[in-house]
This record gives structure tokens, C-alpha cells and sequence, in this order.
């Protein structure tokens, strides 16, 4: 597979959340199937719609995750996979993938890590491990304000911290957060109705260049976010420094309505959302508490 291939490859088995189920089964069967131990190795080795049925060979009897299971996720992923190809948004060489980012940021995510593989790697170590040219880095800055203070150089700190036995009983008027991948800020402070997404996911919305997004419940009744390019909800996209955009949905309806289906007491919180869709015309994001 190409690095385009491993990204789009990366996505379907993410929002199935099945990166762990997958890399537990590829450990158990690379030594049958005469595969590279380490499954990083694998993916450039491999062509698409083979990734599947040519790893998960070892499968644990009456397992969640048995032979059967792969399967038929083979089949889907054949689905994904030409409908992805089939559309133009990958297609347009624009230096996300030489940068890692938007939809290639799911590349930064090192699959040999047992315990937690959707873990992001620095950019740096993320290009040595896939072959491309080093990114120089700038110092990263949070998709929202955090109060910050002059730094004192270590030499000059003193030794005890003066405030070590105190216990603080009042909590700051406002707390910002540096929002992660899989995080998004509900905030109703000051008038406010606005769910802001963190920037990496930020990045995989616009990249597909989705523009509306509506409110539902699936059938298991999860809270859903569904993004299109018609009917919904207009989205925006806030300019985060120089480190790209978060999107950003400003309904009092929608916002309110999340804040009653979730339970919410708090002016500013922070929810969960997990993509669990993706295809070329919507991309569906669970929402749920911390």
C-alpha cells in the first residue's frame, strides 16, 4: 500500500474502533502467514484490498474477533475503499500528506504500540518511520487560549514551591484546555452556543470538504453528529494560529439540545466525539461525556 492507502486504511478500521482488535490478531498470525513481525512493516508490503484476509490468519476459537468477523469486514472495507478512490478529494496533491496533516495525520498513529496505537508520534519520528523528508516543527500552540506566564529559566526557579501546602478552595473564572484528538468543547459562557472540535479532527472534516452538519440518535440510541455537503446546520472553520483551523458549530438549538441529551450542567465542558462513519458524502461522529 501506498501511504495514501494506509491512511484511508487507517480511518476505516478507526472509526470502527477496531485498531487494537486488528493489531492483536496481526501479532498472532504474522508468524504463520510469513509476515514482518511488526505490522508498520506490513502495511507498504501489502496491496489494499489484500490487508485483510492476508493478516488475520490466527483467530482465538469462539472469538468476537474470529475468522468470520474479518471476513466480512473485508468485504465493507472493498466498499470503503472504491468509494474512496472513486472521489476526487485525495487526489489533489496539495502537501497535507508531506506535512501530516488533515487526513494524513492519522499516519502519525504508530500501530506497533500494543497498548495504545492511536497514539500520535512527534512529526519528526512519524517521517523517519514512513520514509518521508523531516518536517521542522514550530512550537505547537493550544486550539484555545491558555493563560500563560513569563518562563523562568530553570536555574533561576526556587528550589521549594511556596504554595505546596495550600489547598486551593476557589477554581479560576475561566479554564482552558488544549484539546486533543477525539475532544471538542461545548461552550455556553458569556451568550456563547458553540461546539468547537479539536484540530486534528477539525482537519478531517475539512479535508473532506464537508459544510453541514445535523444533529441524531442511531438506532442503538447514540447522540450523533452527521456531516454533508447539503442540509443541516452551516459549520465554520476559526483559524487556530498557525497550526490550522477548528471547526466550529454556532446553534443555540443544536448546542443546547446536546447539552439536555448529555446531561450537562457546566457553562464549558469537554465532550467525547468518535468518528464511527466515514465515506466520501458524510462522516458521522458519536458524541459522549468525559
Amino acid at each position: 500500500m501506498t501511504l495514501k492507502e494506509i491512511a484511508i486504511f487507517k480511518h476505516f478500521i478507526a472509526d470502527k474502533d477496531l485498531r487494537k482488535p486488528f493489531c492483536k490478531v496481526y501479532r498472532a498470525s504474522h508468524d504463520f502467514a510469513k509476515l514482518p513481525v511488526l505490522v508498520e512493516d506490513f502495511f507498504p508490503t501489502v496491496e489494499p484490498l489484500a490487508v485483510i484476509l492476508s493478516s488475520m490468519r490466527v483467530c482465538a476459537v469462539n472469538s468476537t474477533f474470529g475468522y468470520d468477523f474479518w471476513q466480512d469486514l473485508h468485504q465493507d472495507w472493498k466498499i470503503y475503499y472504491n468509494k474512496i478512490m472513486a472521489s476526487n478529494f485525495l487526489s489533489q496533491d496539495d502537501g497535507r500528506l508531506e506535512r501530516l496533516e488533515g487526513f494524513y495525520s492519522i499516519l502519525r498513529e504508530n500501530w506497533n504500540d500494543k497498548e495504545k496505537p492511536w497514539r500520535y508520534e512527534d512529526k519528526t519520528t512519524a517521517c523517519i518511520r514512513l520514509g518521508l523528508p523531516p518536517i521542522e516543527e514550530s512550537p505547537a500552540k493550544d486550539d484555545e487560549p491558555t493563560d500563560t506566564s513569563e518562563t523562568v529559566p530553570q536555574e533561576e526557579k526556587a528550589p521549594a514551591d511556596p504554595l505546596a501546602d495550600f489547598e486551593f478552595l476557589d477554581a479560576p473564572e475561566k479554564q482552558w484546555t488544549r484539546l486533543n484528538r477525539g475532544d471538542a468543547s461545548l461552550n455556553f459562557r458569556s451568550g456563547s452556543f458553540k461546539l468547537t472540535f479539536n484540530r486534528y479532527d477539525s482537519d478531517d472534516v475539512y479535508a473532506c470538504r464537508m459544510t453541514y452538519v445535523r444533529l441524531a440518535k442511531n438506532k442503538a440510541g447514540d447522540l450523533c453528529l452527521i456531516f454533508s455537503r447539503s442540509n443541516g446546520i452551516r459549520i465554520t472553520f476559526a483559524t487556530s494560529g498557525r497550526n490550522g483551523k477548528n471547526l466550529t458549530i454556532n446553534s443555540k438549538k443544536l448546542t443546547v439540545q446536546i447539552r439536555t441529551l448529555l446531561n450537562i450542567t457546566q457553562e464549558y465542558t469537554i465532550i467525547r466525539i468518535n468518528g464511527i462513519t466515514s465515506q466520501s458524502d458524510y462522516i458521522i461522529y458519536k458524541l459522549s461525556k468525559q
